[in-house]
């Protein structure tokens, strides 16, 4: 239970950093994009990564994967309809992410 919200909350923090803000007036949003820079990410993958094993084992590091392909894509398929993200994005990020963790681990387990 503790694996699936950790992983999604990583994959925020990761779309924060690799996909630019949408709303040129501002937003809920904005703030974390602004705040996600590339510094921050490799210390919070390698804690996700480190936690996602003790909590998960190897179905752990495997989700972890498999949803920052998905983070990828979806930043990708934001950029290009909306220009990039904002709040009801990373909202979306995080049940789909949650709803893939949650599948990889009854899929694995």
């Amino acid at each position: 239970m503790v694996l699936f919200p950790l992983i999604s909350r990583w994959g925020q923090v990761l779309l924060a950093g690799i996909a630019p803000y949408a709303r040129p007036g501002g937003g809920l949003g904005e703030a974390m994009t602004e705040g996600a820079t590339w510094r921050l990410l490799p210390g919070a993958t390698i804690c996700a990564l480190l936690l996602s094993f003790l909590v998960g084992g190897y179905s752990g590091p495997i989700s972890l994967v498999l949803a920052g392909l998905v983070v990828w894509g979806l930043s990708r398929y934001f950029r290009r309809r909306l220009g990039g993200v904002t709040g009801d994005v990373y909202g979306a990020v995080n049940e789909i992410l949650e709803t893939l963790v949650l599948g990889v681990t009854v899929f694995l387990g």
